[in-house]
């Protein structure tokens, strides 16, 4: 586990790219009020009776004004700042890239044990093959942002890009919207829809069910 104080592997301090975004990811979470998003709740005690449950995004904008409030008192450099407010995200796509890896491998195997039955449908086989090759994607985008990270780098607009795209698909193909434990600034910037219907097809399992 990083912890909060200690740089991120390999970040090098002369480095001071993706300012940019790190101040949009600010500005979104101060500003928005709080929206449905797609990552869920971290496991937590109950809040108290007649208190309402805070919204992770509720929790998110907490965590943040947590450290603005440290950041007046402790005047941090703007990397010990960056390396704070970017450490859900590091590790998020850590363990993503380890969960989505495995989802591509289930879904593979999945498809390979269809397409031996006798009664094999042929589009429910490629759903499944469709399903493993995003799931795949979506772990090479864990892997650019984990290395960009490590370069000290924090500009990452292109791999979120990359992200919300290739979750869109999967909700498209499955029905439900893939979940994950951090957040991206177009979190606080579009409410989630409706989950989309699977075409009438038994459709893969969603991100995140065993």
């Amino acid at each position: 586990m990083i912890h909060p104080l200690s740089p991120l592997p390999g970040i090098r301090t002369r480095r001071r790219c993706g300012l940019a975004t790190a101040g949009t990811l600010l500005l979104v979470i101060l500003a928005t009020p709080a929206i449905h998003a797609q990552a869920p709740a971290p496991r937590e005690e109950r809040p108290a009776s007649g208190k309402k449950e805070l919204t992770p995004q509720q929790k998110e904008m907490q965590r943040v004004a947590k450290i603005m409030a440290w950041a007046r008192q402790a005047k941090p450099t703007q990397l010990e700042l960056l390396r704070r407010m970017y450490e859900p995200i590091y590790k998020g796509n850590q363990q993503d890239l380890v969960s989505n890896q495995q989802y591509a491998q289930r879904c593979w195997a999945q498809a390979e044990t269809i397409a031996k039955q006798a009664n094999a449908r042929p589009e429910v086989v490629r759903q499944w093959q469709t399903a493993a090759k995003l799931y795949l994607e979506l772990a090479k985008q864990n892997q650019a942002i984990v290395k960009t990270l490590d370069a000290g780098v924090f500009n990452l607009a292109e791999p979120f890009a990359a992200i919300a795209k290739i979750e869109q698909q999967i909700t498209q193909l499955t029905g439900k919207t893939p979940k994950r434990d951090w957040f991206m600034p177009s979190d606080f910037q579009r409410a989630a829809g409706p989950a989309l219907p699977g075409g009438g097809q038994p459709p893969p399992p969603a991100h995140r069910q065993p």
